[in-house]
């Protein structure tokens, strides 16, 4: 189902069925993230600066989403299973249904029209473009959606909060994980107050509240998804100045990337024998990762299981970096991973 339609679905009508389907679409939804983010991420030819800050700290709460979704699945005795999308293509279950989503270097465009379409806010942005049509694009992507029971991200996860609500499910917490991902700790999600608090940090560290771009103080006071990007795009960190937050603060200089073209659609074909023992030592590695995270949660304290496939999804680097090294003989810039698993 998309979302759209489990959306569609009276709150009065939501059972254990519906809420077992909405949280395996949370799950997807936060692994899709992953890899054009970390693409984008690897395609950064410095270590350093905070344009790869910024991007390092959203894929590690990513991480943690996908972590924090997947024991509410487990909670309520759901089966985790990672399916992840095809790319260049929409998010799963057509989350924002006009956004097509491609694996290809960091960019401008792909900052603004791509990452901060995904982690755009349910209401407005709190701060003040530069440009008052920076964001026209994304508005327009979320026009259709505004129109229906759906509009936003967020207001998925608080009907999934609603629905926990309403059926009151038994909590189990055998099955699930617990210890740190990317420096942030979790434990197990074993009452509805850790269900509210694991649903509020999901949203607030992606869209941000509708009073600041900052996540709320029990979550670190750290910058939200949508505004870590644009601060990239707009080249400047944001201030509270005379009442406003602008983008007026220390410079945020744009990396030097590597010139890694689009991943085209079906992955790369016919391609020489470096690139393609690259290729699928990347998908190797990666379809072991999925199947690491899924038997984490199928095992009890499966915790080493998610320990190993976190450290393996960072080493996808060393591969990744060395195809976007090597250029395509179709003159669009250099090779990169293309995450088919």
């Amino acid at each position: 189902m998309t979302i759209q339609e489990l959306m569609l679905v009276d709150p009065d009508d939501r059972t254990y069925e519906w809420l077992v389907t909405a949280l395996g679409a949370a799950v997807e939804l936060e692994l899709a993230t992953l890899p054009p983010y970390l693409t984008a991420l690897w395609s950064i030819d410095d270590g350093h600066g905070p344009a790869i800050s910024a991007i390092t700290h959203v894929v590690k709460e990513e991480m943690l989403h996908m972590v924090l979704a997947g024991n509410m699945l487990s909670a309520i005795g759901g089966s985790v299973r990672l399916t992840p999308p095809s790319y260049p293509g929409h998010l799963p279950h057509d989350v924002i249904p006009d956004l097509v989503v491609p694996l290809t270097a960091l960019s401008p465009e792909t900052l603004k029209n791509v990452f901060m379409a995904i982690e755009y806010p349910e209401t407005a942005p709190v701060t003040e473009a530069p440009d008052p049509q920076d964001y026209a694009v994304i508005e327009a992507m979320y026009a259709p959606i505004r129109s229906g029971e759906y509009t936003s991200i967020g207001k998925f996860y608080d009907a999934i909060s609603d629905t926990f609500c309403s059926l009151d499910p038994p909590l189990r917490s055998d099955f699930q994980l617990t210890g740190t991902v990317g420096g942030h700790s979790f434990g197990a999600t074993d009452t509805r107050e850790k269900v509210d608090r694991a649903i509020t940090e999901i949203k607030e560290q992606g869209e941000g509240t509708s009073r600041s771009p900052f996540d709320d103080p029990g979550f670190g006071s750290e910058l939200s998804h949508f505004y870590r990007f644009a601060e990239v795009y707009h080249g400047a960190r944001i201030v509270h100045r005379d009442g406003r937050w602008v983008y007026d603060g220390d410079p945020v200089p744009f990396p030097v990337v590597f010139p890694m073209g689009p991943v085209p659609e079906g992955g790369y074909t016919d391609e020489n024998d470096v690139v393609q023992q690259l290729v699928d030592e990347f998908n190797a590695s990666y379809r072991s990762i999925l199947h690491d995270l899924e038997a984490a949660w199928a095992t009890p304290n499966g915790n080493d299981l998610l320990g190993k496939a976190v450290g393996e999804m960072f080493d996808l680097q060393r591969p990744a970096q060395s195809l976007m090294k090597i250029e395509r003989p179709d003159d669009v810039g250099t090779y990169g991973p293309d995450w088919r698993a």
